[in-house]
């Protein structure tokens, strides 16, 4: 039995393969460094999804157990081309990093002890660093559309950087103030329904 797949999800599937090992091999510096990087390429260059969608992956990513350029990889894979497209999408994105450390790992006490890595390795950590305040500058655009977003999102800030509350609560909080807000908005708009019809 033939259970081929068309030839433009073939090259669909094979594109995203492509597009996250390449981010997966030059991303440094933690999960969070690739979220700028598939935000460039997923959003800006290739349209394959809106920043709202982006947003809702970064969120969902961080919620789930794992690392969060594994678990975007995941969605993005999905939303994009189903199962398939979450397999390889995550194999593109985990392969770079097992390649690297398979041959670092051979050579592990030359790696650590050279100067002109450990040197190479603080410039790299400057770069992350700014590329993830792109991030949160491209990405918070979209996301704090009203006052409850922006008075959420100072909070979680100042709990995250003074009061050392795990993210976990914040998010689960996060999501609590945002429903039961949505809930509010739907009988202040079915009311006021009501009203203009009388």
């Amino acid at each position: 039995m033939e259970n081929q797949l068309p030839k433009r999800d073939k090259k669909l599937l094979l594109t995203l393969f492509l597009a996250m090992f390449k981010l997966g091999a030059f991303t440094f510096g933690g999960g969070y460094a690739i979220v700028p990087m598939m935000q460039k390429e997923y959003v800006e260059k290739r349209h394959w999804i809106n920043e709202n969608e982006m947003i809702d992956i970064v969120a969902i990513s961080q919620s789930v157990p794992g690392a969060i350029a594994v678990n975007a990889s995941i969605f993005i894979g999905y939303r994009l081309a189903g199962v398939p497209g979450a397999l390889l999408s995550t194999l593109g994105a985990s392969l770079p990093s097992l390649i690297i450390l398979a041959i670092i790992s051979l050579f592990y006490q030359a790696f650590i002890a050279n100067t002109y890595v450990a040197a190479a390795m603080q410039g790299i950590r400057a770069c992350v660093v700014a590329m993830m305040i792109s991030a949160v500058i491209k990405l918070g655009k979209p996301a704090l559309v009203d006052w409850l977003c922006w008075v959420l999102a100072l909070v979680t800030c100042v709990a995250v950087l003074w009061l050392d509350i795990n993210a976990i609560y914040l998010i689960l909080v996060g999501g609590v103030v945002g429903f039961i807000a949505g809930m509010v908005r739907a009988r202040r708009g079915k009311k006021a329904e009501g009203e203009a019809k009388k």
